[in-house]
C-alpha cells in the first residue's frame, strides 16, 4: 500500500466536557475534560474525530509523494483514506473519487482555507422551517406568533448593535449637502428606493417571457467583448466581476413563466437562450424551489428562481491559490443579485435573494462536479401578491437631518 497525504486538510483541538464515571461509581458527580481531534479534509466534505495517533502516522506521509505503507500502520491508513485524510495510490471506486477530487483542486487552483470553507459548508437537504406554514394565508393566520418570537430571541441574547456607529473625532463634523427634492425627480434614485426583497408573490399571475428575458439579458447576459491575448477575450456584463473574469452562470427554476414550460434550464449567454436540463410540472417545479432554499416556503410561490453557480477555475486561473479569489466569487454574485433586483423594480416584479440553499441538493439535480463549478446564491422574482400578509416589511420614510431616529 502506498499512500500521500491530501493537501486539503485541516486538523483542530476541541476540549469536551464528558461525565467522569469514576467519580459516579463512588456516589458523586463530576465532570473531566476530554480533548478530541477532528479532521477537515476538503475531498470528503465532512468533519471527522480521529484519534491523537492518527495526527503521528498522517505527519509521515508527503503531501506530494508516494510513500510506502508499514505494516503496523495499514489499518490506520485505510482509515485515514476512508475520510479522505490520506490519498492511496490504488483503492477501490471511493478512493479513486477521492484522489479524482484532490487532483481537481490542485489543477484548479484552490487555496487551502477557501477549499475548507466552500466544501464544508455545502449543505444537503436541509430544512430550516419544518413544521412552518407554506400557504400565505396560513402565514397570516401565524403572524401573531412574530412578537413573541423576537421577545423570546432578544431576552436569551440581548438587543442588537446599533444601526447607526458613533465615532467620536476631534475635529468639526462636516455637513454634506442633501438635496431631497432633487432625488425625487430623479428617475434612478426612483427605482433604487424601491428597490427591496419581496416574498409575497401572486400565484395566480405569470411573468411574460419577454419581460423575463430582458431581465435575464440586463442582469446575467453579455454586452460586451474586449481582445485580451492571442484567442483570449474578455466579456461586459452590468455588473463588475474579480478581475473581468464573469466565471458566474446562471440556471433557471421556471415555475410561472407565461411561453416557458416550468423546468429547469441553463441559461447560455453567448446566445442569450435557455438550454432545457429538465421539464417538470408546475407542483414539482415549486416544491424543488422548496427544496433548493432549504425549506423556505416563499420561493414556491415565485415565478422562477435563479441559480447562480461558479466556475471555479475560471476565476483561480489569474488568482492561483489566492486566499481573495473564493471570496470574490460571492462578491460578483452578490452584484449581479442587486442588479437583477434594479431591474426587477424597473419592471414592477417583486425580487428576492437568498444564500440558504441546499448545495448538494442542487448540484445533483443539474448535474454538477461540485469540485469545478458549484451554486453560491439563488435570486428569483415574481408578481407581488395583492394582498399583504406580513412577509414583507413596510418601512416609513428616513431622510437624515429630518427625520428623528427612535
Amino acid at each position: 500500500m502506498r499512500a500521500r497525504r491530501s493537501m486539503y486538510v485541516l486538523f483542530y483541538f476541541e476540549d469536551q466536557l464528558i461525565p467522569d464515571l469514576g467519580a459516579i461509581f463512588t456516589g458523586s458527580f463530576g465532570t473531566r475534560t476530554e480533548q478530541v481531534v477532528w479532521a477537515l479534509p476538503a475531498v470528503y466534505g465532512e468533519p471527522t474525530r480521529i484519534e491523537p495517533r492518527h495526527l503521528e502516522v498522517v505527519a509521515k506521509l508527503s503531501p506530494k509523494d508516494w510513500v510506502e505503507i508499514e505494516n503496523d500502520h495499514i489499518n490506520d491508513i485505510s482509515f485515514l483514506a476512508s475520510i479522505g485524510v490520506a490519498i492511496l495510490e490504488n483503492g477501490d471506486s471511493k478512493h479513486h473519487e477521492y484522489r479524482r477530487r484532490e487532483d481537481v483542486l490542485r489543477h484548479q487552483q484552490w487555496n487551502l482555507y477557501a477549499a475548507m470553507h466552500h466544501f464544508l459548508n455545502r449543505w444537503d437537504n436541509v430544512h430550516l422551517f419544518k413544521g412552518t406554514p407554506t400557504d400565505l394565508n396560513e402565514v397570516a393566520l401565524n403572524s401573531s406568533r412574530t412578537l413573541s418570537i423576537i421577545a423570546d430571541f432578544v431576552n436569551t441574547h440581548g438587543y442588537p448593535p446599533g444601526h447607526f456607529a458613533e465615532v467620536s473625532t476631534r475635529e468639526a463634523n462636516i455637513e454634506l449637502p442633501l438635496d431631497l427634492a432633487a432625488l425625487e425627480c430623479d428617475p434612478l434614485a426612483s427605482i433604487l428606493r424601491q428597490r427591496k426583497t419581496c416574498r409575497e408573490f401572486d400565484v395566480t399571475s405569470s411573468v411574460d417571457l419577454s419581460t423575463f428575458s430582458q431581465l435575464l439579458y440586463i442582469a446575467f447576459g453579455c454586452h460586451g467583448l474586449i481582445h485580451v491575448y492571442d484567442t483570449i477575450w474578455g466579456i461586459k456584463r452590468t455588473s463588475p466581476s474579480g478581475g473581468g473574469l464573469h466565471p458566474i452562470e446562471t440556471y433557471v427554476l421556471a415555475i410561472r413563466v407565461e411561453g416557458l414550460a416550468p423546468g429547469l434550464y441553463q441559461y447560455d449567454v453567448a446566445r442569450h437562450q435557455l438550454n432545457c436540463i429538465e421539464q417538470l410540472a408546475i407542483t414539482e417545479a415549486g416544491e424543488l424551489a422548496n427544496e433548493f432554499t432549504a425549506g423556505q416556503s416563499y420561493p414556491r410561490s415565485a415565478a422562477a428562481l435563479c441559480i447562480m453557480t461558479a466556475r471555479f477555475y475560471r476565476n483561480h486561473w489569474k488568482y492561483r491559490r489566492h486566499p481573495k479569489s473564493y471570496p470574490v466569487l460571492y462578491m460578483d454574485c452578490a452584484h449581479m443579485s442587486q442588479t437583477f433586483y434594479i431591474y426587477c423594480a424597473h419592471v414592477g416584479l417583486g425580487a428576492f435573494v437568498t444564500g440558504a440553499i441546499n448545495s448538494q441538493n442542487i448540484e445533483r439535480r443539474l448535474g454538477l462536479d461540485p469540485y469545478q463549478e458549484g451554486p453560491l446564491l439563488i435570486t428569483g422574482c415574481g408578481v407581488p401578491a395583492r394582498t399583504r400578509v406580513g412577509l414583507d416589511p413596510e418601512y416609513q420614510p428616513y431622510s437624515p437631518r429630518v427625520t428623528p431616529f427612535p
